[in-house]
Parts: structure tokens; sequence; C-alpha cells
């Protein structure tokens, strides 16, 4: 059993692909992925491992990650950290969202924060923060 999610979980339970992606990031060290982050020429992330769209899907939908979707992208056929979730970028987003909705000069009257949701028809790739028209003010939506 594992409780590494904060309840206990027979392994049998997560998916081949989610462990295989949990697994391999267990085996990193974070500190040195943090510090590969922070440098200029690592922009495109570090690589955890490869993985077919279809094991990424499942990853984003599982709940048992060992690190959250959000803080990594799928690209050419192998998934990567593009951040780590932090105190500080936390404090950012949120800074970000308050600014877009005061710049909006309305608030949340036409434009609404929708959190870290993402459309099915892009790549898994999961925002901070997305925005939208608020319900009922005669917009269509992105599809």
């Amino acid at each position: 059993m594992s409780v590494a999610y904060g309840v206990e979980v027979e392994a049998t339970e997560i998916p081949a692909p989610v462990r295989r992606i949990n697994n391999a990031l267990r085996s990193m060290d974070m500190t040195h992925v943090q510090t590969a982050l922070f440098t200029t020429h690592l922009d495109a992330g570090v690589k955890v491992c490869n993985a077919t769209k279809s094991d990424w899907n499942r990853f984003v939908n599982s709940e048992y990650q060992e690190l959250m979707s959000r803080s990594m992208m799928r690209r050419d056929g192998a998934i990567y950290i593009v951040e780590l979730p932090g105190g500080i970028h936390e404090h950012m987003n949120r800074n970000v969202v308050v600014a877009i909705m005061a710049a909006s000069g309305t608030s949340n009257v036409h434009l609404k924060p929708y959190g870290a949701t993402f459309v099915d028809a892009l790549e898994h790739i999961e925002p901070d923060e997305s925005f939208g028209p608020a319900p009922n003010i005669g917009a269509v939506r992105p599809a």
C-alpha cells in the first residue's frame, strides 16, 4: 500500500502509465530540477520521461499525481517539468488575476476567471488561470 497520496492506495489501483510517470518523478532530484529551470538555456523544461499522448491524458486525469500536471507539459513524445509549485508562484498568479480583473474595468461582470481549466480540443496543458466570458452576456465561448 502507498500513502504518498494522502490515503492508502493499492498500487494496482493506479493505472500503469500514471505509476510509470510518478516513478520517474520520484527518481528525480527536485533541487537539481529547480536549479535547471532557473538557468536560461533550459527554458524548454526538464525531461521527466517519454510518454504517449494517451499516457499523458491518463496522468492529467488521474488524482494520483506525484507532481501536479499543470507544472508539466508533453511535447515531442516526452513529458517535461516546466515549473515547480511554490509560494512565490501562487502569489504572482493571484496578482496577475487581480491585475487582469482591474484592467477589464468591470471586475468580473464581463470577463470571469475560471481557474486552472483547459480546453479539451487543445493539448492537455493546464494553465495556472484561464479567463472567459461571464454567463449571459451574449458572447460565444471558444470550442
